[in-house]
């Protein structure tokens, strides 16, 4: 069991993050939680037995909490990421655009610089479509050669920010570093070049379709992946069609855990001493830094 200190709630709590934190109750005991708005803090607090804090250094210095959940961060905007780094506790972060914008980023670039555990919010990649790919690219399809992605979002975002996550969930299909060969406003075309265990070159193409008003949910998002030996086709985060010699398939993922619950879990297994591979502030800042180039 871990032990952890929630610090800031965001619009995205009762929607995304209390579901996943209900879900693993089993594995993660929320010990405090802080938030401007006391009264929320409140609230969130007695959902899981857990002890509303006035001060947030008090918080994570609790000898009990084990590690932080930074759900909200409007209590200090660039400080963010030189508190956590100060306060050395294992944290996960939902906003990771306060984590690029903050100027202790560079620190990270610095291998002889001691630095915590920090796990950014890059659930993209453990969505169950996402998962059921990795498992037919190991099983049936072979390695991506081909990605086309398209995703709707609104004018009015970011450009660098629409495309981080999309960058990422590329980087993680096919496992390799990348290089920018074409970016515009609403196309950015990405190449892996061989590797020792790739002999061949792979490309991701990511394209925002703009749409006139942002929607309530994750944005629509589909993929179609050509592989060595098959394709595959992703529709949202819980629906894959694929094909492999004579067989095609369509597959509706809706009882999987969805993103946000397999990151946190995976989380909470690695605090705890687990071997398991998660998303760094170095997979932050290397997507950052193709997503910026043009």
């Amino acid at each position: 069991m871990l032990d952890v200190a929630i610090i800031g709630l965001d619009s995205a709590w009762e929607t995304t993050h209390q579901p996943a934190l209900q879900m693993l109750r089993d594995r993660m005991r929320i010990r405090v939680v802080w938030d401007a708005v006391a009264t929320r803090a409140e609230q969130a607090a007695s959902e899981f037995k857990a002890t509303p804090c006035e001060g947030i250094l008090r918080a994570v210095s609790l000898p009990s909490v084990q590690a932080v959940l930074v759900l909200g961060d409007a209590w200090c905007r660039d400080a963010l990421l030189s508190f956590l780094m100060q306060n050395d506790k294992p944290s996960f972060v939902a906003d990771d655009t306060t984590l690029l914008r903050a100027s202790a980023i560079t620190d990270f670039t610095d291998k002889d610089l001691r630095t915590p555990m920090i796990v950014p919010e890059l659930s993209l990649r453990y969505t169950p479509a996402t998962s059921r790919l990795r498992e037919l690219m190991a099983t049936r399809l072979g390695a991506a050669r081909e990605i086309d992605v398209q995703v709707e979002c609104p004018a009015s975002n970011d450009l660098i920010q629409s495309r981080l996550p999309l960058i990422d969930w590329c980087r993680y299909l096919v496992g390799k570093q990348a290089t920018v060969q074409q970016s515009t406003d609403e196309t950015l075309l990405l190449e892996f070049p061989p590797s020792r265990s790739q002999t061949e070159s792979a490309l991701a193409r990511i394209t925002l379709v703009e749409t006139p008003t942002a929607t309530q949910n994750v944005s629509p998002f589909t993929a179609t992946i050509q592989c060595e030996r098959g394709t595959a086709k992703l529709r949202g985060t819980q629906e894959i069609t694929w094909t492999h010699a004579e067989d095609q398939r369509t597959e509706v993922l809706e009882g999987e855990r969805d993103g946000m619950v397999v990151l946190l879990d995976l989380f909470c297994r690695r605090v705890l001493g687990g071997l398991v591979p998660i998303p760094t502030i170095d997979d932050l800042i290397t997507s950052a830094r193709l997503a910026n180039e043009t």
